[in-house]
């Protein structure tokens, strides 16, 4: 019904009242920016926060609308903007990291950044495709776009701030979700990213700094050339050569 007579499959009313609960009372600690697209034209909106002992009115808002996936969720309409889900022009806006981070130092070899690639550790071969729906389609063309785009945009960041320490990538060594339209939120689901999460966190410190970029990069290639590469196993593989290279010197 959602399709047709709302703005979105889903209602997220209940997530807007949850992340106020939740963030009721707290400050801001840190710069903060949410990134998204006005829909009317396409143009990439960025909403900036800065340390403050009061939460902005609009904050919980902004960050919602960064992550409002187009027909699965309600654009945010903000004055004539309509808002959506920022990843759908720009997966990974490493750019605004580094523009807040020059607010306070002049610098840039004194900027240390690290990021997470939230795409699936690979895309999967789909054989249905002719039946997918049309937010099926959409994610399916997202879930393709994340992949490739992710390790792109870092090597382009690197080049384009040669002198910032792009310190650790974190991406997911095992699928995340088996649906092509990510949204389970199930408890059972999200201890599993979560734990996920945390190994491969653990994993990108025992490889040292810039070690689990070099696999995750080594793997994205070959999985370009078709290769059946398990991304768990590399990273597994690159730590028992590390240790062994550390115990020996």
């Amino acid at each position: 019904a959602g399709v047709f007579w709302k703005h979105g499959i889903f209602d997220n009313s209940p997530l807007t009242k949850f992340v106020n609960n939740q963030v009721k009372g707290r400050v801001v600690k840190r710069k903060v920016s949410f990134g998204t697209v006005d829909a009317n034209n396409a143009d990439y909106v960025i909403y900036d926060y800065n340390a403050t002992n009061t939460l902005p009115s609009d904050y919980v808002d902004s960050a919602i609308a960064s992550a409002s996936i187009p027909f699965a969720f309600p654009q945010l309409v903000r004055g004539d903007k309509v808002l959506i889900d920022g990843g759908s022009v720009w997966n990974l806006d490493l750019s605004s990291a580094v523009r807040r981070c020059k607010e306070i130092v002049d610098d840039e070899s004194d900027i240390i950044v690290d990021s997470i690639l939230c795409s699936n550790n690979k895309v999967k071969i789909v054989e249905n495709i002719k039946e997918f729906s049309t937010l099926e389609n959409f994610m399916r063309g997202r879930e393709i776009m994340s992949f490739y785009e992710g390790m792109d945009e870092i090597e382009k960041s690197k080049i384009l701030y040669p002198k910032v320490n792009w310190r650790y990538v974190i991406a997911p060594s095992e699928e995340l979700s088996e649906s092509i339209i990510p949204l389970d939120f199930s408890k059972e689901h999200l201890d599993k990213c979560f734990a996920v999460g945390k190994k491969d966190a653990e994993n990108a410190i025992k490889l040292g700094e810039g070690g689990n970029y070099e696999v995750i990069k080594d793997y994205a290639k070959r999985s370009r050339r078709g290769e059946n590469v398990n991304l768990a196993d590399m990273i597994e593989d690159k730590i028992i050569q590390r240790n062994a290279t550390l115990m020996s010197s």
